[in-house]
Parts: structure tokens; sequence; C-alpha cells
């Protein structure tokens, strides 16, 4: 099996190793790289490529909807999914408009982690049309 390779994009330390350890013993067919910002995790993408960028919302330099589009110019393939511990309902059309593939609210789980790459990677064709997870939270 080929190992996928994965980009965590945090700017709290302790998040960046837990994930990356999390993705190491849990899910070995991952290869994950971290970033702890936005600036930094683009040098990463314009030095080698990743089927999935896990990154925060908030962060210092730029926030994870600029991130996510700035990715989307360089890897318009690859899965996305911001974490955050704000609701996200109140970016729903630019997650829309960017195409996040998935969203964990801090504080996760790893079972919620695992579920969330696992559909972010593995159905994304009906995921993307489906956006279940958005519509079900969406505003009116």
């Amino acid at each position: 099996m080929q190992q996928r390779r994965v980009l965590i994009v945090d700017d709290t330390t302790p998040v960046r190793v837990l994930l990356q350890h999390t993705f190491r013993e849990l899910m070995p067919n991952y290869h994950a790289v971290v970033s702890p910002n936005g600036a930094k995790a683009l040098d990463e993408l314009q030095q080698q490529s990743f089927d999935l960028i896990l990154t925060d919302y908030d962060m210092p330099d730029m926030d994870g909807l600029e991130l996510a589009q700035k990715v989307r110019q360089i890897l318009p393939d690859a899965r996305i999914v911001l974490m955050s511990c704000i609701d996200f309902r109140q970016f729903c059309d630019d997650i829309e408009k960017i195409r996040i593939d998935g969203y964990l609210k801090k504080p996760f789980n790893v079972t919620q982690l695992l579920k969330s790459v696992e559909h972010a990677m593995g159905n994304h064709e009906s995921f993307t049309s489906s956006r279940s997870w958005l519509d079900s939270v969406k505003p009116n």
C-alpha cells in the first residue's frame, strides 16, 4: 500500500506533536509532516506534495481558510480538513467555496480524528457532493 502524506498545520506545539504521534501510531499508512504556521506550510507545499492538509483555523499569520485557498492553487486535488474551537457555521459559505473536505471541532478525540480523515480521504466524491456534515449545521 502506498503511503499517503499529510501536512499538519497548527501554531500550538503540543497539538502538532500529538497529531503527528497519532498518525505515526494509529495510521501507519500516512507520513505526517508538521508546520507551525501557514507560511511554513506553503514552503512545505512548494517542496513536496501532500494528499491531506489538516489545518487549524485560528493562526496568527494567516487563518486556515486563507491557507486552504492557497493550497487549492498549489494542490487542487488535496483533501483539506479544518480544525477549530469556534463554531464553523459562521463561515459555511467560505467552506463550500474553498471545498473544505472536513471539519474537526476542538477539542476532538482520536476516534473523531480517524473518522474525519477516513471520510475526507475515503469517499471524497460523494462527500463533496452531499456535504452532509455541512448541510446538517448550516444556518437557514
